[in-house]
């Protein structure tokens, strides 16, 4: 036999049940804002007042900073009179027995601010209102930053020298500034575009600055980021500081003079160094690659030896891009980044993020197996490029669908080839014309001016 529930324990149940909704109110309103508390994000409530609704808002706005970022308080007290000034005073002491007498009084000034700084992500308005005297009140409910994410989660920040770092390596007595500073710049942008056109890397800006010894110093300075987040105001230390090391810029001219017509000018341009990746953890070398650049043959000229060495230039430069791209490949091999893929066979894909454009077709380069130092050579072939398509002229490489090779360029394309004796003096003698055909009848006739 079921008997009927007593009222108290009726009761009891029912208050077990607003007991269990309570909780789970409460349960579900933390889950709500769980969520909105992101990590590295600080919710906080604040009132500010003002003389205005807008004026209370920038008030709370502001408190809501300084409670989770605290306030740097500037304060000044000044006696702005120091002789004081006399007058009669008079008190009522004990017993209300009064005291009268002479007294100085001083002008006092306070001059206090206070200075707040951080990063309020958003804000709910949760009350306003207006109170005594015409004064507004706002609640909020806000939103705090207290630490950076870092917009390089997953990347190597690289720092590169500025293009008058460069210049001041390649400085030389017998060249011009505006030419040492024009292959300069052609270095710079030619390093940068080798980090900026890959998405493993960030380039950080820095300018004027000794690069691997402005970069220690700031690591071990306490300011560095984290590799997740960064405090406020942190600053993000490079992995991998880029060095150019530069020999001073060559620039030989021979003249020869004539009678009656213009001199002819014959101007040689060459340059060589070294770029090296040097780890800030370390202070050790990653990798180094080294470019040379100079004029195939003598620039001929008509006329006087600045026009004629700005005419050079523009050969040498194109002859020190194409040094730079080979120097590009490399650098990017060393750290096993320039890969090719074989989808089928004879055929293979840039792939890694690389750029493909530093791949030309009529390149000769060397395939390889394996990572870090342990690569193996599988062999060499002059490749064809269509976009990101790479197939080869040596069938005999054997390559399996799927296998993953580093590559190096050993020459480029014929046409824009250095030859490989560009940094031998160009006044050596020849007894023949440089083009490689014979020579003609005289020397007026072998002669090519410039209209």
């Amino acid at each position: 036999m079921i008997g009927k529930a007593s009222p108290l324990k009726s009761e009891f149940i029912s208050l077990i049940k607003v007991y269990l909704f309570f909780v789970l109110f409460i349960s579900l309103n933390f889950v709500v804002n769980a969520e909105t508390a992101k990590p590295g994000e600080v919710q906080v409530t604040s009132t500010g007042t003002g003389e205005t609704r807008d004026s209370a808002l920038v008030d709370a706005c502001r408190l809501a900073v300084a409670k989770v970022h605290g306030t740097r308080i500037l304060g000044k007290m000044a006696n702005t009179d120091a002789a004081g000034i006399k007058g009669e005073a008079s008190m009522k002491g004990f017993k209300n027995l009064a005291v009268t007498g002479d007294v100085k009084t001083y002008g006092v000034q306070d001059n206090t601010s206070m200075t707040f700084d951080g990063l309020l992500l958003k804000y709910d308005l949760k009350k306003e209102e207006k109170i005594s005297n015409g004064r507004w009140s706002v609640d909020i409910l806000a939103t705090v930053l207290d630490t950076i994410p870092d917009r390089f989660a997953g990347k190597q920040a690289v720092v590169i020298p500025t293009a008058a770092k460069i210049e001041s390596g390649l400085s030389s007595d017998n060249v011009s500034p505006s030419t040492i500073k024009e292959v300069a710049q052609s270095l710079h942008d030619a390093l940068r575009d080798t980090f900026a056109n890959h998405p493993q890397f960030v380039i950080l800006e820095r300018e004027s600055e000794d690069a691997l010894n402005e970069e220690l110093e700031r690591a071990s300075s306490g300011n560095g980021a984290a590799k997740e987040q960064s405090k406020l105001k942190g600053e993000k230390v490079a992995d991998i500081v880029a060095v150019v090391k530069g020999t001073p810029l060559k620039v030989t001219v021979n003249t020869t003079k004539f009678e009656s017509t213009p001199p002819l000018q014959k101007v040689m341009i060459q340059e060589r160094g070294t770029i090296n990746l040097i780890d800030v953890s370390t202070k050790g070398e990653i990798c180094s690659s080294a470019f040379e650049a100079s004029n195939a043959k003598p620039v001929p000229s008509a006329g006087e030896i600045e026009p004629a060495v700005e005419k050079a230039l523009g050969e040498f430069k194109s002859n020190l891009n194409e040094s730079m791209r080979s120097a590009k490949v490399d650098l990017m091999g060393k750290l096993g980044i320039a890969n090719l893929t074989c989808q089928k066979t004879g055929s293979l894909v840039v792939t890694g993020g690389l750029d493909p454009r530093l791949l030309e077709s009529g390149d000769k380069i060397s395939l390889w197996k394996g990572q870090g130092i342990g690569l193996t050579r599988v062999g060499e072939a002059v490749i064809t490029v269509d976009g990101n398509d790479v197939t080869f002229d040596n069938s005999s490489l054997k390559i399996d669908r799927g296998d993953v090779l580093a590559f190096r360029i050993d020459s480029m394309k014929p046409l824009n080839k250095t030859a490989s004796t560009s940094l031998k003096s160009p006044e050596t003698p020849s007894t023949s014309d440089s083009s490689g055909t014979s020579p003609k009848s005289s020397l007026k006739d072998r002669i090519q001016f410039d209209n």
